[in-house]
């Protein structure tokens, strides 16, 4: 490498480092108050947002790499105009190209590493965000039973006039709402529970009974109990998988896609698009 291009990287590289810091913390900021507040209220680890932005950082790099190197390109050009530099690089026998050739390099670079990110990285740790935080929405790591608050434990939904730290509980109503047995009710005077850390809460409730209703309006089903144990899931266990986005799907996934037999027109085009404009905006630095 020449003189020239080394001062010339010299030159670029601390406004491109800048650059790229800048956006990056622009677009995690959009992301961190949200994953936060996520954190506060589900009683998550702040590893957990770490997490996340480890996954979510190539596809941050797929964004801010172009817009990086193209601010850090004008800004370095820009002082060098100012300066006098380039004039006296003419003035010498140095060409356009000659000047130009390190930048050229550094883009030609950006644009295999963004290839890369584009088609593979950012797609897979997208996704693997997506479902992170899918599970940690639809999940509980804790719970806090308070009274006159109905609160919704997979598919069940949870009432009691009473209850205290140490979980015991008073005027306890259940209904469900959802699976098997749907609209059955349980109420009893009193009980307790015991929640189990990440995957529910157990149940023990005393001298109390179960309805539930028919769809026949003169039919009802009702019987009393002792004891009564049962077992609530944080989540519903018949809550159907979330099913990936385009933009979480590698390109090699795509093209499964797109093999596969069946697949409608309108989602060949979008699959065809999005491999399109991932390649394109990898190109990005040469525009």
């Amino acid at each position: 490498m020449s003189i020239l291009s080394r001062y010339l990287l010299r030159t670029y590289l601390p406004a491109f480092s800048l650059a790229l810091g800048v956006f990056l913390s622009i677009l995690l900021m959009n992301y961190f108050l949200r994953l936060f507040n996520v954190a506060v209220m589900k009683g998550v680890s702040l590893g957990w947002i770490f997490y996340c932005f480890v996954r979510l950082l190539p596809y941050f790099l797929s964004l801010a790499l172009p817009m990086a190197f193209l601010v850090a390109l004008m800004l370095t050009l820009g002082q060098l105009s100012e300066s006098g530099e380039v004039m006296a690089l003419r003035s010498s026998g140095f060409s356009f190209r000659e000047i130009l050739a390190p930048y050229f390099f550094v883009a030609l670079g950006l644009t295999g590493l963004l290839l890369y990110i584009n088609h593979k990285a950012s797609p897979d740790g997208f996704h693997a965000f997506k479902k992170a935080y899918a599970d940690v929405v639809s999940s509980v790591s804790r719970l806090r039973l308070e009274a006159r608050t109905f609160t919704r434990l997979g598919e069940w939904e949870f009432y009691a006039d009473e209850a205290d730290a140490q979980g015991r509980l008073k005027g306890v109503r259940l209904i469900k709402r959802a699976g098997q047995y749907q609209r059955l009710r349980v109420s009893a005077p009193e009980g307790e529970a015991r929640p189990e850390s990440g995957r529910g809460v157990r149940l023990t409730l005393r001298d109390g009974a179960l309805l539930w209703p028919s769809d026949a309006p003169s039919e009802l089903t009702s019987s009393t109990f002792g004891t009564y144990r049962l077992f609530l899931p944080f989540v519903d266990p018949n809550a159907a998988q979330r099913r990936a986005d385009i933009p979480e799907l590698s390109t090699a996934r795509l093209l499964d896609r797109l093999r596969e037999a069946g697949v409608s027109d309108q989602h060949q085009r979008e699959y065809t698009t999005e491999i399109a404009l991932r390649s394109a905006a990898a190109a990005a630095p040469f525009v």
